[in-house]
């Protein structure tokens, strides 16, 4: 997904609050000060009242996600946004009005209520539409654009790239209309012309050609989308959509999207906030060890592949020597050769201080720092160097899809019997966690890694 779409499909959430507790101020107003000023009504002053409807906003959060209202990847429109405004906004006054009842104590008036849910749902509905405005003016201005490829020679290629061009406001800007025998140079055109979606819309496709487009899009990190019934679909991970009245198919990278992103995002920068600021005590204990035992910095820093194949720096507490990285090629070749870079059995390299920091994984606990920038994940596939990442990604190619998710400090394989997995096991593990995320996996990792370091098989 484009940063810029995703922007704007979080900013419906605070949008949606503003609004409710605008409709809320605002109908407080018409009954307490438009209204007939002799009426004897009680009223609570606005400071308690507005504290009551801040009370209430997380279950209007809950009511407007249960009616799909932040469906990221599938944002409602027209008329069917509509009714989901209006039914949210109806089950969140009634949640109200049925507190109300059963609290039993002197209340303000009724009236305000009726005002309330009227106004929240123009509020919410207007508020929508004006976001929606923005987004389509800097569309118009050729900001946050999908560059788009299309495949196709026949009507419906023709159509949806018509449509591109006689319509921006829907978010594309069409880069080239390919025909079938130009997939083999689709490398040479993305060099040349950069592009972030390939859309496929040539029925007469042979399979094995589609597969290979598709194939070259996991590979570059490109979104493929195509028409329906052109091949039959062989992922799970697929999302239906629409491109004006041109139905499409989505192939979703990973099920980690939309909310669930921000959700593990959220509680990344929890967890390694707090834990740095917990941890801090050991960090200077483990720190001052460091430079007791051995010269050479206290941290360690390792160049690793991250989000998106974005490079990134590692950091570990430094548990080898000061020149362990020139010692590596020569200690390297006495050992078996692995899919990954091989580890030293014995190692001379690793300090005293460094022999406990590994036993116990302490060493590893830097990377909370990498968590808090957004680098990493607290779980997450395996961080390969560059050269790790080309190796195994030559050998299969499903490995580059590890790429769309942030490596983590642990993952799936580090609490599945790290000593008794193969190099490719742990490879076909990750590829697994990628293709299969869920909040609840997540955290049933995050359980098991305590008792996993504790048996020696935790993190790396």
């Amino acid at each position: 997904m484009k940063k810029s779409d995703f922007i704007f499909a979080v900013l419906r959430l605070p949008l949606d609050l503003f609004s409710i507790i605008l409709g809320f101020s605002l109908a407080y107003l018409l009954r307490a000060r438009v209204e007939i000023p002799q009426e004897t009504v009680y009223m609570w002053p606005f400071p308690q009242y507005f504290k009551f409807v801040l009370i209430f906003l997380p279950f209007w959060a809950v009511i407007f996600a249960l009616e799909g209202l932040y469906n990221i990847r599938r944002p409602k429109n027209g008329f069917g946004e509509i009714s989901s405004v209006f039914l949210g906004a109806s089950a969140g006054i009634m949640v109200m009005v049925v507190w109300i009842f059963f609290s039993r104590f002197l209340f303000f008036s009724r009236l305000i209520i009726v005002y309330a849910w009227l106004l929240t749902f123009v509020f919410v509905v207007f508020g929508r539409y004006l976001l929606r405005l923005l987004q389509k003016f800097l569309h118009k201005k050729k900001i946050g654009l999908h560059r788009v490829v299309i495949i196709g020679t026949g009507d419906l290629a023709k159509k949806l790239a018509e449509t591109i061009k006689e319509s921006p406001e829907l978010g594309f800007e069409l880069v080239k209309l390919l025909d079938r025998n130009s997939i083999e140079k689709l490398d040479k055109i993305l060099a040349n012309h950069k592009f972030e979606e390939v859309i496929l819309a040539e029925p007469n496709l042979l399979e094995k050609e589609a597969v290979k487009i598709l194939e070259f899009c996991e590979d570059k990190k490109l979104v493929f989308k195509m028409a329906p019934n052109t091949f039959r679909v062989r992922m799970s991970n697929v999302e239906v959509g629409t491109l004006a009245a041109h139905p499409l198919i989505e192939f979703k990278k990973t099920p980690l999207e939309g909310w669930g992103k921000v959700a593990k995002r959220v509680v990344d920068l929890i967890f390694s906030f707090l834990g740095l600021l917990v941890l801090s005590p050991l960090f200077l204990l483990v720190a001052l060890c460091i430079k007791l035992d051995s010269k050479g910095p206290i941290f360690f820093k390792h160049k690793r592949v991250g989000n998106e194949g974005k490079a990134f720096y590692l950091y570990k507490f430094r548990s080898m020597v000061e020149n362990a990285p020139k010692m590596y090629k020569k200690l390297a070749k006495k050992q078996d050769k692995h899919l990954f870079f091989a580890k030293i059995e014995s190692d001379p390299r690793i300090t005293r201080v460094g022999r406990i920091l590994r036993a116990t994984f302490i060493d590893e606990l830097p990377q909370l720092f990498n968590v808090l920038k957004g680098e990493m994940s607290l779980v997450g596939p395996r961080p390969l160097t560059p050269e790790e990442f080309k190796r195994v990604s030559s050998f299969d190619k499903r490995y580059s899809r590890t790429s769309y998710i942030k490596p983590g400090m642990t993952g799936l394989w580090q609490v599945s019997g790290r000593t008794e997995l193969s190099d490719w096991q742990r490879l076909y593990m990750d590829i697994y966690y990628v293709e299969n995320w869920s909040l609840l996996s997540d955290f049933l990792i995050i359980l098991k890694t305590p008792l996993a370091v504790l048996k020696n098989k935790g993190t790396y």
